[in-house]
C-alpha cells in the first residue's frame, strides 16, 4: 500500500504543466512541474531582491501575476496554481 502511495505521489509531483502567459513572463514558457515553477519563482524573487522576510514586493513583471503590490510567502503556491494548466 505504501509503495503505491509513494509511486502515485512521485508521478503527481513530476507532472508538467503549461504556465500562463503572465507566469511565462517570469519563468519561461516551457512546461514545468509545480516544484520547478516554485523554485524558478523564488529564484526570481531572490535575484531581484524582492523578498523581505515573509513579504514579497511585486515588480512590473509580478504585478499582473499577483494582482496586488505585495504578497506573503504563503500565497505563492496558490497564485502559481492559478497560472499552471495541465
Amino acid at each position: 500500500m505504501a509503495r503505491k502511495m509513494n509511486e502515485a505521489f512521485a508521478k503527481a509531483v513530476a507532472k508538467e504543466y503549461q504556465p500562463s502567459e503572465i507566469l511565462a513572463a517570469v519563468i519561461g514558457d516551457k512546461p514545468v512541474s509545480r516544484p520547478q515553477a516554485t523554485k524558478k519563482v523564488w529564484d526570481y524573487f531572490k535575484k531581484n531582491k524582492l523578498n523581505k522576510g515573509r513579504e514579497i514586493t511585486a515588480d512590473e513583471k509580478l504585478k499582473p501575476l499577483f494582482g496586488k503590490p505585495k504578497i506573503t510567502m504563503f500565497e505563492v503556491g496558490g497564485i502559481l496554481n492559478k497560472h499552471l494548466k495541465g
